[in-house]
C-alpha cells in the first residue's frame, strides 16, 4: 500500500486558470477607470455649481442658470442645484419656474424643510395661499427648529393675506420675540400698525408707526408712514392732528398723491379745514401725479358738483369709472 500517486491537472483547467489570471488587471483597470470618471463628473458639477452660485452673488442671472443648468446634466436630482435655480428665478420673479424646481427638490429630499419654507414663500409671493398653507405645515414639521423668524413672517404675511388678523398678529409679535433685531423688524411694524388699524385698535397701531416713522421699511417712506398715522386720526374724527400729520408727510413727499388726496378729503368736511377750492387744486395735483388713482378723479368729481361745475364733474366721474369699472361707489 504505497503512497497515491499525484493526479496531474488537465490542461483546459490550467489553460482557463492562466486566462483568468491575465483578465484580472483589465477588470481593475475598468473599475479605476469607473472610479476616476465619477470623480470627473462629481468635480465638474461641484464647479458649475460653484459658477452657478458666484453668477448669482453678482447679478449675472443668465449667467448663473447656464451654469446651474449644466450641473444637473451631471446630477439631475441635487437639491442643492434645484435650489439654486429657483433662487434665480425668484429674482426674477419668475414664481412658476421657482415653485417648479423647488417642487423637484421636494421630490429628490421631501423631509428638506429649509426647501418646504422657501416653496411656501414662492407660493406666497404669487398669491397661491392655499398651497402656500400646505408647503408652511410640512416646513414646521420638517425644520429641526420650528422657532424659525424667516418662516413666522412670512406664516404671518399668509394670515394678513388672508384676512386672519388675530392669527398674523401672533405671527407677526412672535417674530419679534424670537429675534428682537430681526431685518425685517421696521416692515412688520408696518404691518402690525395697519393689522391693528384694521382691527380698531388705534393706540397700538400708532404706536408701531411712530417707532417707524424716521426709519421706514424697505419700499416705504416717511411720508407713507404719516399717511397711516393721519389716517388712523381721521378715523377717530381727530382732523386736527390728522391735518398736521399729513402735512408732516408732505414736507417729507411733496408729490405724494394719496397724501395730497387725503388732504383735500379734510378741505371738503365741515371742520375748521374746510376750503372746497384748495381741495380742487390739490385733487388736480395728485390726478396729474398719478392720473390711474380712481379715487382722487372721484373726490374730484364730487369737489366739481359742489361749486355746480357739472361738465368739469361730469369729465372727473368718467375718469374715475373708466380707471376702476368694477368699483360700485364710482357709479353713484
Amino acid at each position: 500500500s504505497g503512497a497515491q500517486k499525484q493526479q496531474p491537472q488537465p490542461a483546459v483547467s490550467q489553460a482557463q486558470s492562466f486566462s483568468n489570471i491575465a483578465a484580472a488587471p483589465d477588470i481593475g483597470a475598468k473599475f479605476n477607470a469607473t472610479a476616476i470618471s465619477s470623480k470627473l463628473t462629481a468635480a465638474n458639477e461641484a464647479a458649475w455649481i460653484k459658477i452657478g452660485a458666484i453668477s448669482d452673488l453678482m447679478e449675472e442671472l443668465e449667467k448663473s442658470l447656464a451654469a446651474y443648468e449644466y450641473a444637473l446634466r451631471h446630477n439631475p436630482n441635487n437639491v442643492q442645484t434645484l435650489s439654486g435655480i429657483a433662487n434665480v428665478y425668484r429674482k426674477k420673479e419668475n414664481w412658476s419656474k421657482a415653485s417648479e424646481y423647488l417642487q423637484r427638490a421636494i421630490k429628490a429630499d421631501p423631509n428638506n424643510g429649509e426647501t418646504w419654507a422657501t416653496l411656501a414663500y414662492t407660493y406666497l409671493c404669487c398669491d397661491d395661499l392655499q398651497n402656500a398653507y400646505t408647503a408652511y405645515q410640512h416646513a414646521l414639521f420638517h425644520l429641526p427648529n420650528p422657532k424659525d423668524s424667516q418662516v413666522w413672517y412670512g406664516i404671518g404675511m399668509l394670515y394678513e393675506r388672508c384676512g386672519s388678523y388675530d392669527h398674523a398678529e401672533e405671527a407677526f409679535t412672535g417674530v419679534l420675540k424670537m429675534d428682537p433685531a430681526s431685518d425685517k423688524r421696521s416692515e412688520i411694524l408696518f404691518r402690525l400698525g395697519n393689522i391693528y388699524k384694521q382691527t380698531q385698535k388705534y393706540t397700538q397701531s400708532l404706536e408701531c408707526f411712530s417707532h417707524i416713522v424716521q426709519s421706514p421699511p424697505p419700499g416705504k417712506s416717511g411720508a407713507d408712514v404719516w399717511l397711516q398715522i393721519g389716517h388712523i386720526y381721521e378715523q377717530q374724527q381727530n382732523y386736527d392732528m390728522a391735518m398736521e400729520s399729513y402735512q408732516y408727510g408732505l414736507r417729507e413727499g411733496p408729490n405724494h398723491s394719496k397724501l395730497l388726496q387725503h388732504i383735500a378729503w379734510l378741505r371738503l368736511l365741515d371742520t375748521s379745514h374746510q376750503n372746497v377750492a384748495l381741495a380742487i387744486q390739490l385733487l388736480n395735483q395728485a390726478s396729474e401725479i398719478d392720473p390711474s388713482d380712481a379715487q382722487s378723479w372721484y373726490i374730484l368729481g364730487r369737489c366739481q358738483v359742489g361749486v355746480r361745475e357739472y361738465n368739469k364733474a361730469h369729465h372727473a366721474y368718467q375718469q374715475a369709472v373708466y380707471r376702476d369699472e368694477r368699483n360700485p361707489t364710482l357709479w353713484c
